[in-house]
């Protein structure tokens, strides 16, 4: 009687010791919560992405003129209430053509951040896990990254030839042994912990052991990662239409922009000032608002 009464003291302590455990990491969750959003930085980046979102998602829809309309007699008009931003040289409504370049810039950015993350999470754990694999793929993102990125994509577009989807294909490829090599280093720490070698002993196979124990334990750098790799996409895509190998004419991109911008640089200012400055704060609040979540996920780092 006394062993049953014990047993049941000892059960309900555990279970009150579980109930204080998540109550205090619910607790430390709210509080990292309300860190980030008194992060005036942090703020500030996630207002001027979701502004540009919201842009790229619906402004298309409110223009009321086509990106890719001509209208030779308007053409190198200065801003005014018909044309926010002024006209470019074949009369095309600067204002529209950067709407539309927003939704380019953010397909290529969200895609690009995305599967390059889930490559390099792919990557990344089974190069730790398997001397072999590791031996073999950090070889060949070695390779990869010992090329300059903008080379590599312009070499990439070059023989893709200039697309949208070739764009992200090329992206991907330059950005995909960062994450891969940043997973395998996270995943390394988190392999040689305690209950990662309980779970080996107890006889678990190792593809449990890699989705359900370590695969989780390394996402909060890779989601940091993911927000400046899709601020770089934003930049090596407009340098890529900039340089006349990204997406193609007369699509809107706000490289191609600028391009068009440079040879009346002197003359019409507009063409250069309105979608640089747009790139310039999209790429600024991609990394204020990555800061902040760094600080948010991983605490200890800052």
């Amino acid at each position: 009687m006394n062993n049953m009464k014990q047993r049941t003291l000892t059960e309900a302590d555990l279970r009150r010791m579980v109930e204080i455990r998540n109550r205090l990491t619910k607790e430390q969750r709210s509080l990292q919560l309300h860190k980030f959003l008194r992060n005036r930085q942090a703020m500030v980046g996630l207002v001027i992405f979701l502004i540009v979102l919201f842009a790229a998602i619906f402004g298309p829809s409110l223009c009321k003129e086509s990106p890719v309309a001509l209208n030779v007699l308007n053409r190198l008009k200065p801003p005014s209430k018909e044309h926010w931003f002024g006209t470019d040289t074949l009369g095309r409504d600067v204002y529209t053509r950067v709407i539309y370049g927003a939704r380019i810039s953010m397909i290529v950015g969200v895609s690009v951040g995305a599967i390059s993350g889930i490559l390099g999470l792919i990557i990344g754990i089974y190069s730790s896990y398997n001397k072999y694999a590791d031996e073999i793929l950090m070889r060949i993102c070695d390779g990869l990254k010992a090329i300059p990125s903008i080379l590599l994509a312009i070499t990439l577009m070059t023989a893709l030839g200039a697309d949208i989807k070739n764009v992200i294909i090329s992206l991907t490829v330059v950005n995909t042994p960062t994450m891969g090599r940043l997973a395998r280093s996270a995943a390394l720490v988190v392999k040689e912990q305690t209950y990662i070698e309980a779970m080996r002993g107890i006889g678990a196979k190792s593809r449990r052991i890699l989705w359900r124990h370590i695969a989780p334990n390394i996402m909060s750098p890779l989601l940091v990662q993911m927000t400046f790799v899709f601020a770089t996409s934003i930049i090596t895509e407009a340098a890529l239409s900039f340089l006349g190998a990204g997406v193609p004419a007369p699509q809107p991109s706000w490289g191609s922009i600028l391009s068009e911008g440079r040879t009346v640089i002197f003359t019409s200012q507009w063409m250069i000032i309105f979608p640089g400055a747009i790139t310039a704060m999209t790429v600024l609040g991609l990394n204020l608002f990555g800061d902040g979540l760094r600080d948010l996920l991983d605490p200890l780092s800052s």
